[in-house]
């Protein structure tokens, strides 16, 4: 399914953080996540740019700060042009008034870590590892049983760590 993250760069001036994450959260992905081609949508509102807290030595950070990026939307969509559709339909004056840009980058891969409590492979091996026992066909490397020996109770989570089933 086609998945992009949309960046959002406030417009100068027009509103405090929060209100630019309220804005985010209740004036474009609220209605979004209604719209019949979006399959699944998050929000990431962002703290705003604190160049103290990136400082580096030696590293000249010079990121303006009317330029950086105060949240973000994850969009998983039906096709490509649900995207066109959820801005053309976002209230024109007040996108312009709130937004000076957006950014929309595709995710082209998508790891898992941790599903439903547990690590998955990708998670106690790495991607290269499990993408080498595939190809490789070594299925047996991937049961219950040699995970269990080669990562104890790591295996089964946080919540069941000790826990035998």
């Amino acid at each position: 399914m086609p998945t992009f993250v949309l960046c959002f760069v406030p417009r100068a001036g027009a509103a405090s953080a929060e209100a630019f994450h309220r804005y985010l959260t209740e004036q474009l992905a609220r209605p979004w996540s209604e719209y019949p081609g979006v399959l699944r949508l998050r929000v990431e509102p962002l703290p705003p740019y604190d160049q103290s807290v990136m400082a580096s030595p030696g590293v000249p950070h010079q990121w303006p700060s009317d330029e950086t990026y105060l949240g973000w939307i994850e969009l998983a969509v039906r096709n490509e042009g649900v995207i066109g559709d959820l801005l053309e339909g976002a209230a024109a004056d007040e996108l312009a008034q709130q937004v000076r840009a957006v950014h929309t980058y595709p995710v082209r891969e998508v790891y898992t870590i941790i599903s439903a409590g547990r690590p998955t492979e990708v998670g106690l091996r790495g991607y290269p590892a499990v993408q080498t026992i595939i190809a490789a066909g070594a299925d047996a490397q991937r049961s219950e049983a040699v995970l269990d020996l080669v990562f104890g109770d790591a295996v089964r989570g946080l919540d069941q760590l000790g826990r035998r089933s």
